[in-house]
């Protein structure tokens, strides 16, 4: 019987954690203008955007870091594509910078914060996998 219900359990929790990225609500600021995009410790000040639904393309969520006149910056916003060097004309049309110092994307609720952890697909698909062979 436990080998019946492992494949059903598997399915609903993997689709209760995987957000597809369609409807994904980012965080959105920079730190032009909000000093604290940093680090982003008091989210309850954070702007929260609904990325918009590019003809059911999928979004991701991004932060940017980089440096503006000697300063460590930080811009958090929705993407429609996980690339750095798209990221990087971005920020260059905005800014006039050159060097990107880290670019991350993902795509869970909220997830660019400075304290989210973005759990993959393949981490949750491995252990509930060994958790259904060990039953």
């Amino acid at each position: 019987m436990t080998r019946n219900v492992c494949p059903l359990f598997v399915i609903c929790v993997i689709s209760s954690l995987v957000q597809l990225g369609w409807g994904l609500d980012c965080y959105k600021c920079s730190t032009i203008y909000y000093e604290d995009c940093n680090d982003l410790q008091d989210i309850s000040k954070a702007e929260v955007e609904l990325c918009p639904q590019n003809g059911g393309q999928r979004n991701f969520c991004a932060k940017y870091t980089f440096s503006y006149d000697n300063k460590k910056m930080t811009q958090r916003s929705c993407a429609t594509v996980d690339d750095c060097n798209l990221g990087l004309e971005m920020l260059k049309s905005m800014y006039s910078i050159d060097v990107l110092k880290s670019c991350d994307f993902c795509t869970g609720k909220l997830c660019n914060s400075a304290t989210n952890v973005d759990v993959t697909v393949t981490y949750v698909v491995a252990l509930l996998t060994t958790v259904c062979m060990l039953l």
